[in-house]
């Protein structure tokens, strides 16, 4: 039996980042994958999602033109297969570092297929029992499927199966209002396919804030996206037309015909077949439990990423996971609840998010003051973009606590907002920096000189 010093279970963001640090820290490292090197976030999440939606953008523009003095671009309906050609092209183009061969070369251990625990210290891989010291889960998750009569009986698509489209589908019904939902409806309808999004409430994009979610709903509206809100799918049933989707509004039932439906209904943990229970490994349908420092309810084992169910970001695995193994390798821990988390929605124009919302902030802090910027300055205009809508929360003696944005760059400015809340950066010197003119970043710079210059008039 080979023994290690840790095996990380899973090759996705986290389990790659857990291998690279442990390997580094002279572990004696294994490195399993069952399925597809890389990921979720490789094959069928981040780096798919992005490129798709960066050539529905493209096109977007191109339709577009004349708003910059440029002739309109009218090439017909796009040929999906050539798009998802360009998609997995750019999938390949990093499998050819990220690959398990490269990790071999660094000295890990690379094992792939299934796998489970047969206890706190031994895993199996398709038979062969691999001892180890320290386990690090990183199994990642898949889309949830929900029970909805006939949905397994037509070709619904996931994440996961939505890049082997050739054909852009004439009319498209999507589950969920959530960031892949919203990403995937926008580029869809932009491409020239009739999107509808169904709904359980009357917002979308729930953990972000409302004010700030209504105006990203009203921009997608205007793309032409029509949200059936309040809504409840009851069943399907595939027809000669399309596919019929049943669903209750407002008290009645009513049908839509369809050709092509998108399952964004949430995430599951994939903890499936570990056998767990085995390693003494406590469990959820959220996610495998573990404490601040990651570690589970076998001392030994610890997990991250998207199988603990806390935050589903790639950036937030990645971190995780460097915790994760200095917490196995170092006397003094780190803890996940000092991190603070951005997190950017990749619709056009972007939507970002960093720190406490509003009401968070008030139920933590008490006082609290709220900064509101609502406008379009000098390098919007220069790119004919939507206004930017900003809202920076502060504490009651001018602390940065949250930050939540919609306008185009804020995936980019966000992280000045988040580094301002982690190294506690006053106010008063964001506001005395000197940005670059004309970038999009100007605007963390333009709400706080605003509000000091508010202040500062109303002080007696």
């Amino acid at each position: 039996m080979k023994e290690y010093d840790i095996c990380v279970v899973g090759a996705g963001s986290a389990g790659l980042v857990a291998a690279s640090a442990a390997n580094r820290a002279g572990a004696r490292t294994a490195l399993i994958e069952r399925d597809l090197f890389g990921g979720e976030c490789l094959h069928s999440g981040c780096i798919p999602s992005k490129t798709f939606l960066h050539s529905a953008n493209l096109y977007y523009t191109m339709k577009h033109a004349g708003q910059y003095g440029l002739p309109a671009c009218h090439a017909g309906t796009p040929d999906l297969g050539e798009v998802m050609g360009h998609v997995r092209r750019v999938i390949d183009s990093i499998t050819q570092y990220e690959n398990a061969e490269t990790y071999k070369k660094l000295g890990i251990d690379v094992y792939s297929g299934k796998n489970h625990f047969v206890s706190k210290n031994i895993l199996s891989v398709n038979g062969t029992e691999l001892f180890s010291k320290y386990f690090i889960i990183c199994t990642g998750s898949s889309a949830l499927v929900p029970p909805i009569d006939g949905l397994e009986d037509i070709p619904y698509l996931t994440n996961k199966n939505f890049w082997d489209q050739e054909t852009l589908p004439k009319r498209t019904l999507i589950l969920g209002a959530g960031p892949i939902g919203i990403e995937l409806g926008q580029a869809l309808q932009r491409l020239g396919s009739e999107v509808t999004i169904t709904m359980r409430s009357d917002r979308i994009l729930q953990k972000e804030d409302p004010a700030i979610a209504e105006e990203m709903k009203k921009i997608l509206q205007d793309d032409g996206v029509h949200f059936l809100d309040n809504s409840s799918v009851l069943g399907f049933k595939r027809e000669n037309s399309g596919i019929t989707a049943r669903y209750a509004r407002n008290g009645t039932e009513q049908e839509l015909v369809v050709d092509a439906v998108v399952v964004a209904t949430g995430r599951k943990p994939n903890t499936e077949d570990l056998l767990l229970e085995n390693a003494g490994v406590e469990y959820s349908k959220n996610g495998i439990i573990v404490n601040d420092e990651l570690m589970t309810t076998a001392d030994n084992i610890y997990a991250c990423g998207d199988v603990i169910g806390k935050y589903l970001f790639t950036q937030a695995a990645s971190f995780y996971a460097g915790v994760a193994v200095h917490n196995i390798v170092h006397e003094e821990k780190k803890t996940i609840s000092d991190s603070v988390m951005p997190w950017v929605i990749f619709t056009s124009p972007e939507l970002a998010h960093v720190g406490f919302n509003e009401e968070e902030a008030r139920e933590k802090f008490g006082d609290i003051h709220v900064l509101l910027l609502d406008t379009v300055f000098g390098r919007l205009r220069t790119e004919n973009s939507t206004k930017v809508f900003l809202k920076i929360i502060l504490t009651g003696d001018d602390r940065i606590v949250g930050a939540h944005a919609l306008g185009t760059g804020s995936g980019e400015y966000i992280q000045d907002l988040t580094m301002a809340i982690q190294d506690h950066i006053p106010v008063k010197q964001i506001a005395e920096t000197i940005f670059p003119y004309p970038t999009f970043s100007e605007i963390v710079k333009k709400v706080f000189s605003r509000y000091l210059r508010t202040k500062h008039a109303l002080t007696p």
